[in-house]
């Protein structure tokens, strides 16, 4: 099928670069890539982190955080009455 494609010049120039690359010719290498792109995306498994304890930082008494929220959330969201107001 023959059609008309604009291409921008930065695509332009690395296909012509990919092109000169592996000896292949551009339409080739246009072809190629289009058909790359467009193939679903298979993967074997989600990648998993493992969780892990981050604790405080020195200084922040967890006993306490609901305070500092109280504190901090008028200057974040002018109008917040606090947790408990």
């Amino acid at each position: 099928m023959r059609t008309a494609v604009t291409l921008d010049a930065v695509v332009a120039r690395l296909l012509k670069e990919e092109s000169a690359r592996s000896c292949l010719g551009f339409k080739v290498v246009l072809n190629k890539s289009i058909r790359l792109s467009l193939r679903p995306v298979q993967t074997s498994h989600p990648h998993l982190l493992s969780p892990r304890a981050l604790g405080f930082q020195p200084g922040v008494d967890p006993r306490h955080l609901r305070k500092l929220a109280d504190e901090m959330a008028p200057k974040a969201f002018p109008g917040f009455k606090g947790l408990h107001g």
